[in-house]
Formats: C-alpha cells, structure tokens, sequence
C-alpha cells in the first residue's frame, strides 16, 4: 500500500504539472487531461509488455520543451488550428524512427555514455522544472500588476501557496536525519513528504483563500479533451506538405525520445541495484516507439 500510494503521487504530480504547463504553452490543445490519460495508459501498457517494467513513464522536460516550440512554429506558420494535425505527422515519423534505431540496435551506444552523462541529463530535467515552476510564479505577478483595480491577493496568495509548498515538501523529505519520532515514521514523512505538502497547501488554498480569484487548472468536468475536439485525430486534415516536412522535427523529436528512454533504462538498470531481471533497452525503446503512435494519435504527449 505505501508504494502504491508513494508511485501514485510521484507520478500524479509532474503529469498535472505538465498538463497546465502544456495547457499554457499549447493553447490548451493538449492538457491535464491528455496528460493523465495518457500517463495512466501509457504506464499500465508498458508495465505489462515491457522488458522493464521498473520504469515509470510520463512526459519529461525536453519533451514539453520540443512540444512548445512545436507549437509556436505552428503559430508563427499560420497553422495554430492544425497544431495536432502536425503534432501527429511529427508523431508519426518520430516513431518510425525510433522502431528503426530500436530494430538496428542503436541503444548499443550507450556503452559510451558516462555518469557524467547522466547526472547532466538529471540535472537538465530538474532545471527545467524548477524553472517552469518560477515561470508560471512571475507570470502571475506580472498578469495582476498589469490590470488595474485588482486585489494584489490574487498574486500574493499563489506565492505563499508556492513557498509553503516546496517549504513543508524540503523540511519533510529531510526528516528522515532528525532525532524526532520513530525511525519507521521518519521514512513515511520523509518518502512521502512531497505528498504531504501538496495535500495541506491545497487545503489551505480551499477553506482560507477560496474567495480569492486564483488561476486553476482547465479541466473538464467530464473524461474528454480539454477542447472540443473529437479524441482521435486525424492526421490527413493537415496540408499535404505538412505530411513530409514534418519529418524535419521528428528527426530532434526521435533523439529525444532515444536519449530520454536509454539513460532513464541505464539508470534503473544501475549495477548498484543489483536487478537480477536481463536488460532489454532495443525492445524497450522499439515499445516506447508503439505509445509515441498511439499517443500522437490522440493528441497526447509522448512519454
């Protein structure tokens, strides 16, 4: 039960903050929603048919990244309203490419990798969160001050939610060095510190600051997208030359993915946590390779 409970989360958090981050970055074209269905899925999908199942899947900062500048291309070309036309056409080529470096044993060359090389694509991921996060904060400072006759609350309160958030999330996550309570409950608030905080600043924002106007998530009340759209896409409403084009951002898109599922695999499959299950990195890149179809055809993100 608590690892049910600690995964839970710690797949429920960045998927939800993913999904407002791509809500804002992509017109809401794909949002929370996708982005928890396509969590849900892609994960249940690939712990059943994957080599290694110890790996979680969701979306990953070079993704949101790659996705967003997808978008403002889109936007800068005249196609905004065929974003998800392109979206998948970009989809679709990246995962052909993927199944082809799976099929011709590309994850062999993570034999030149380096720890090096790892901790700088962690260290890439954390930053992009961490600035993503400080982003959306300065935004709404910068969205109130910008209105006149409005209440500074609806800035202050998000920047007190924030800090108390990531206050009560640090000071749990170390609890596990203090001398206070027993070591098994020092684990628990420690492993589930994140958690935690989420859960009493979101209270906090619901019974004391419910009247002030805050910024919240655009999701539907009902299981569909986040716009009125039908939930397959079809891909052939786009332009004819967006169908060959597109191939010149799957090829960035498909070097994302590799990079992101081979080092994720060599981490898990580290020597020091002494698996005894065999490694399977072709097969495991050529079934991220499947969800990536699946995923573009729905409008999901990639995981």
């Amino acid at each position: 039960v608590a690892s049910t409970l600690f995964l839970f989360f710690a797949c429920l958090a960045p998927t939800v903050t993913f999904g407002g981050i791509m809500g804002e970055l992509t017109g809401n074209q794909i949002g929370p929603v996708e982005m928890i269905i396509a969590t849900a899925f892609g994960g249940v999908c690939y712990a059943l048919f994957a080599g290694q199942p110890l790996i979680i899947l969701g979306g990953t900062g070079p993704l949101l990244i790659f996705i967003s500048m997808l978008y403002a291309l889109c936007v800068k070309l005249g196609l905004e309203e065929n974003f998800l036309q392109v979206f998948c056409w970009v989809g679709l080529w990246t995962s052909l490419l993927v199944i082809i470096m799976a099929v011709t044993d590309a994850s062999s060359f993570l034999r030149y990798f380096t720890r090096f090389t790892d901790e700088i694509f962690a260290a890439l991921i954390s930053l992009i969160f961490i600035s993503a996060s400080l982003e959306a904060v300065f935004n709404i400072f910068s969205d109130v001050y910008a209105q006149e006759e409005v209440s500074h609350d609806e800035a202050l309160v998000p920047l007190v939610l924030v800090a108390g958030t990531f206050y009560i999330a640090i000071s749990l996550s170390r609890f596990r060095r203090s001398l206070y309570l027993l070591p098994q409950m020092r684990e628990f608030l420690a492993d589930f510190g994140p958690a935690i905080a989420l859960g009493i600043m979101t209270a906090v924002a619901v019974l004391w600051f419910n009247d002030v106007n805050m910024a919240r998530l655009p999701a539907p009340e009902s299981i569909r997208p986040t716009t009125e759209r039908a939930w397959l896409i079809n891909p052939f409403e786009a332009p004819k030359w967006i169908w060959f084009a597109s191939l010149g951002p799957a090829l960035l898109g498909a070097v994302l993915v590799y990079v992101d599922q081979n080092i994720t695999a060599r981490l898990v499959n580290s020597r020091h946590h002494k698996l005894r299950k065999g490694e399977s990195y072709h097969y495991d890149l050529a079934s991220v390779g499947v969800l990536v179809v699946i995923c573009s055809m729905f409008g999901f993100l990639w995981l």
